[in-house]
């Protein structure tokens, strides 16, 4: 199965972990490309918007999410990029499973039944992807080459 692991990069050795475990099972897994880790450059805004239209591309070309999200408390943590892809998962009628072993088909109701059971509003999830999908300024390039 081609399975692509969502969440937030704070979580990055649970990816390594579940990358490891998954690719020894069979499975074709994507995954990030930059976690936060100590001392490691992080993406500039426009390497991040580039590197947010991969995964999403990665998703695409998946049958399957993983969402990791799990805290030291037991709670389950989706951020706004999370949600975005849970979304994308969903609308391309990709399966929504978590690091808890829980999983949703995907279709909307169901991952709005998840996103609800994790204590996320699916219509500020909804209001958000619509945020992030309106056109921008093009930038303009002078002589030279800069924006």
């Amino acid at each position: 199965m081609k399975i692509t692991l969502c969440g937030s990069t704070r979580f990055h050795e649970r990816f390594q972990e579940l990358n490891e475990k998954l690719t020894a099972m069979g499975h074709v897994v994507y995954t990030v490309a930059f976690a936060r880790t100590p001392g490691q450059r992080q993406p500039t805004p426009e390497e991040k918007e580039i590197l947010d239209l991969v995964h999403l591309r990665k998703i695409a070309e998946s049958e399957a999410i993983i969402v990791i999200g799990m805290q030291e408390d037991g709670s389950f943590y989706i951020g706004d990029s999370t949600r975005r892809e849970i979304l994308w998962a969903s609308i391309n009628d990709k399966q929504v499973m978590t690091e808890k072993g829980l999983t949703y088909g995907g279709k909307l109701n169901d991952v709005s039944e998840f996103l609800l059971a994790q204590g996320q509003n699916f219509e500020y999830l909804l209001e958000g992807i619509r945020n992030s999908c309106k056109p921008r300024e093009p930038k303009m390039v002078q002589e030279g080459g800069e924006a």
